[in-house]
């Protein structure tokens, strides 16, 4: 998956293919629907791998992953409300690079610093992850960083991903690897927004 210059997917054609011909300017006599509710119960994936190259905004990811499994207790995805079961991955490989793209004139004027306006709620008993490596580089911000875990486990989570709130309680790593590098960051646009809120993070025991 990439986007192209004209900041189009590559796969545009499959989208444009579903749509209709031509525009339908007459008003359809049919009340209103109800807005659609979706609720899961079970994904799971296997050998997956995906890439994803936007050069438009000098995003570039890609991931490999043996196994995922996700069993969901409720699900509102209106609300952003997710409580689940467990979720469980084994095998994943991938990583994360930003490369620093210069904001114009227009872009600087407007303060595109986010707020955390997501309405995310995550509640989980378990989280079990195997044979976990992952790189994280952003030119923007200078931080280099990366990941190697044989096995983790984080029990009872509760995440307020807008409110930037975590709680957990218990965490178990084995033999976690790792590395954290900060360089001057190439973005110079600093400071945070006023209504970010701060972050907090809760743990009964790790």
């Amino acid at each position: 998956v990439y986007t192209l210059s004209n900041d189009q997917l590559n796969y545009q054609f499959l989208l444009e293919g579903f749509q209709p011909a031509g525009k339908d300017t007459t008003q359809s006599e049919q009340p209103a629907g109800k807005a659609w509710k979706i609720s899961l119960g079970r994904i799971e994936f296997n050998n997956i791998r995906l890439q994803y190259d936007d050069q438009n905004s000098g995003m570039y990811a890609a991931l490999v992953l043996k196994n995922l499994s996700w069993r969901f207790k409720e699900t509102d995805v209106a609300s952003g409300s997710y409580d689940f079961n467990d979720l469980r991955i084994a095998g994943l490989n991938g990583f994360y690079t930003q490369q620093y793209r210069k904001k114009d004139t227009f872009e600087k004027a407007v303060d595109t610093r986010s707020s955390n306006p997501l309405s995310l709620m995550i509640k989980g008993k378990l989280i079990q992850l195997d044979d976990i490596c992952f790189a994280y580089r952003d030119e923007g911000s200078g931080i280099h960083t990366g990941w190697l875990l044989k096995q983790g486990r984080i029990e009872l989570l509760n995440a307020n991903v807008g409110a930037n709130k975590y709680l957990s309680g218990n965490i178990k790593l084995q033999s976690p690897k790792g590395y954290l590098i900060r360089r001057k960051g190439l973005d110079t646009l600093n400071g945070i927004n006023e209504e970010t809120q701060p972050l907090e993070v809760n743990l009964q025991s790790i």
